[in-house]
């Protein structure tokens, strides 16, 4: 739940607002995006159980899933498919994005000992929904 909250203040930061604790939590339906987040988690585990190679499948192509809910106020069922639909039309930039952030998340995680994970996150975010209006082809803000 909170990585819906992040992921709204990246929006508001992408569209040129500030970041506010008191939006982090408005514009969207936090069920929907709960029910969503809950049942990508567990395709992807059951995925990861399967073989590995069919939960990371499943990972990448609903990366794009929460962002469906938070900045498009997409549905349940828009969400899963236009999450997967974005990924595959986008798949080269999404993979090479993907292996940024996983290099950067590890680099920045193991030389600070686990302490900038708590700034990788709010990163991570940002980029997701940098990555998700420029795939979409929506404008974003330029930094003041």
């Amino acid at each position: 739940m909170l990585n819906l909250g992040l992921l709204r203040m990246a929006f508001d930061v992408v569209d040129g607002r500030g970041a506010s604790m008191s939006t982090m939590f408005r514009g969207y339906d936090v069920l929907i995006g709960v029910a969503v987040a809950v049942v990508v988690g567990l395709m992807t585990s059951v995925g990861l159980l399967l073989c590995i190679v069919p939960g990371v499948v499943v990972a990448v192509l609903m990366i794009f899933s929460s962002s469906q809910v938070v900045a498009g106020g997409a549905g349940f069922g828009e969400a899963i498919s236009g999450s997967a639909r974005m990924v595959t039309d986008n798949l080269g930039p999404v993979i090479v994005w993907l292996l940024l952030v996983l290099v950067l998340s590890i680099v920045v995680v193991c030389c600070t000992l686990g302490v900038g994970a708590v700034v990788v996150g709010p990163v991570v975010s940002l980029s997701t929904a940098y990555a998700y209006r420029t795939l979409r082809g929506e404008p974003v803000a330029r930094p003041a």
